[in-house]
């Protein structure tokens, strides 16, 4: 999560469930697929973790945990 929240260029905010086993990340609107793709391939080895990138229609599912956002949607946003 700390090192998430160090690209504060790409990320705004990352969240863990309670069950420590999704991470949600808030990414700045102006951070690129390429940005998003190599942070997550960096954190994922340097922990030796596995993350995965979810669509946004995917991204729902996991939703609920997560704190709402301004426009009211739960976590959508967070994820995609």
């Amino acid at each position: 999560m700390v090192d998430l929240e160090k690209n504060k260029d790409a990320v705004e905010g990352a969240w863990l469930n309670k069950k420590g086993t999704i991470v949600a990340v808030k990414w700045n609107t102006a951070t690129n697929e390429n940005t998003k793709a190599e942070i997550i391939k960096t954190i994922s080895t340097d922990h030796s973790i596995e993350l995965t990138t979810l669509a946004s229609t995917e991204a729902g599912n996991y939703a609920s945990p997560f704190p709402i956002t301004a426009s009211g949607s739960r976590g959508k946003k967070w994820m995609n």
